[in-house]
């Protein structure tokens, strides 16, 4: 299959950082506004933990299906979805330690409970877009335990490009093994960056699917990188399905799988005791996206089921290398020699497969043929 030559989708590094930064500012000044406006519909979790709010809002809802005047049986829900989404990221979130969610944890909740779109669609959900619309992101500098990575938007999409940003949460315990005084147990950077790319992260992204449908999950999930979202999500995702967006998706894949942000991430850590920043060159970038391909996105599921399916081949190769007979030999008698004279030389292909359908039509071997042939002469 060919490659695609990707090297515009992302357009150029430069300007990356100030980008992010206007867009997540112009963000956080709507949501103020939002708010500050007379009889402002935003619902946030302490009206809904205490059941009440004023008169002067109106609410409703799409919970149930269809667009409808908030109750109190809906309040119990939303805090029952509360309940469970926290559950379902595996945590307390009120306690920081556990802060965080790893990349498969995403992968794995956008399968499992996926905010779908409208029936009739060509998408199912964001991991099928994600799949089948973003396919590239890069890792494009890097400060601290934060790295920022550049996708391509989408087709439907205002933007050109995503900005995600990452927070690496193993991070600092990254740096402590990679300078301890203990020599004995210090490890390599390659070997760290492995294991803190797999292991637990806070992320946020620019586009407007985190901002409205998913912020206020990762603000509750303790795995917000970003401005907090207090506003009940009521009319966009009142179920809280879902976990992130197809471009934080693609994001995490890259992250746990591919080489290429392993190789940024090991770099990174080399360069730790400095506290440099880590930046990819455009022409290091315009390379990488000439030949790259986008990592497979895969459910733990999918991941089981296909290492089931290469074990059941390899028992089935042995089991039939097992099967080959071999002579029943008397004690210490040894195998005979095979006679490795080879009777095709000489012939041509034509009269190798004659003398095959003659030994066929006779019931007995090509060998036997062969020395039958041999007696004659």
């Amino acid at each position: 299959m060919a490659v695609t030559d990707n090297r515009n989708i992302l357009g150029k590094i430069r300007g990356h950082v100030a980008e992010a930064k206007n867009r997540f500012r112009l963000d956080a000044k709507e949501r103020i506004e939002a708010e500050r406006i007379p009889h402002s519909i935003i619902f946030n979790r302490n009206e809904i933990y205490r059941a009440q709010w004023s008169p002067a809002k109106i609410l409703n809802t799409t919970l149930g299906g269809f667009y409808r005047p908030i109750t109190l049986d809906d309040l119990r829900v939303f805090q029952q979805n509360m309940i469970r989404f926290r559950k379902e990221v595996g945590k307390n979130v009120f306690d920081q330690t556990y802060a965080g969610v790893t990349p498969r944890q995403v992968i794995n909740i956008s399968a499992s409970t996926p905010l779908s779109y409208r029936p009739g669609g060509i998408y199912k959900n964001d991991l099928d877009k994600a799949r089948r619309q973003i396919t590239m992101a890069m890792p494009v500098s890097a400060t601290g335990n934060t790295i920022r990575f550049l996708t391509n938007a989408g087709g439907e999409s205002k933007a050109t490009r995503h900005n995600v940003i990452v927070q690496l949460l193993e991070y600092d315990s990254a740096i402590s093994q990679l300078y301890t005084a203990d020599k004995n147990n210090r490890k390599k950077p390659s070997q760290l960056a492995n294991a803190i790319r797999k292991g637990r992260v806070k992320f946020d992204c620019d586009c407007e699917r985190h901002r409205y449908f998913f912020r206020f999950l990762a603000t509750i999930g303790g795995f917000n990188a970003g401005r907090p979202e207090e506003g009940y999500p009521k009319i966009r995702n009142p179920n809280l399905r879902g976990i992130a967006c197809k471009h934080v998706i693609r994001v995490m894949t890259e992250l746990e799988s591919s080489n290429t942000t392993l190789k940024f991430l090991t770099k990174h850590l080399e360069k730790a005791e400095t506290k440099a920043v880590t930046s990819m060159k455009q022409r290091d970038l315009d390379n990488q996206l000439k030949s790259k391909r986008p990592s497979a996105i895969k459910t733990s599921d999918q991941r089981k089921s296909e290492a089931e399916a290469r074990r059941a081949q390899r028992a089935m190769k042995k089991g039939l290398e097992k099967t080959k007979k071999k002579p029943n030999l008397k004690p210490n008698e040894r195998t005979p020699k095979r006679n490795k004279t080879d009777w095709t030389k000489g012939l041509t292909k034509e009269q190798i497969n004659a003398m095959k359908l003659t030994a066929q039509t006779l019931g007995i071997s090509v060998e036997q043929l062969v020395k039958t042939f041999k007696g004659k002469k």
